[in-house]
């Protein structure tokens, strides 16, 4: 399955608006606290601004689209993805974040990190 050698990425917004221009696909996005932009890819190049007029932060976490198939399974790795409308290589979405999903993903990344 190619989604399995792909990278499956997920970017949430903790505050601000974050405004997103990807290249594969193309797509111009906007999204804020609360909401996060899910993608499955094989390559990657965007630019991301934030709104400068509040403070932004942005949390980003990459993982294997075969680890994803590990952790959860291929039936429900694939039924992650087609709920989540991103079942296509490349895809992007923004969703919300329910307040669990949310704390998970500030848990898992560290400010220590350089």
């Amino acid at each position: 399955m190619r989604w399995q050698s792909s990278s499956f990425a997920i970017l949430a917004a903790f505050g601000g608006r974050i405004c997103h221009f990807e290249q594969f696909s193309k797509a111009e996005l906007i999204y804020g606290a609360g909401q996060a932009l899910f993608r499955p890819t094989d390559r990657l190049q965007l630019v991301a601004n934030a709104d400068a007029s509040h403070t932004s932060q942005r949390v980003g976490l990459t993982i294997s689209g075969l680890k994803v198939a590990v952790l959860l399974g291929k039936a429900e790795a694939a039924g992650f993805r087609h709920a989540l409308e991103v079942a296509q290589v490349p895809g992007v979405a923004v969703r919300w974040l329910t307040a669990t999903w949310s704390a998970l993903l500030r848990d898992a990344i560290t400010l220590q990190m350089t």
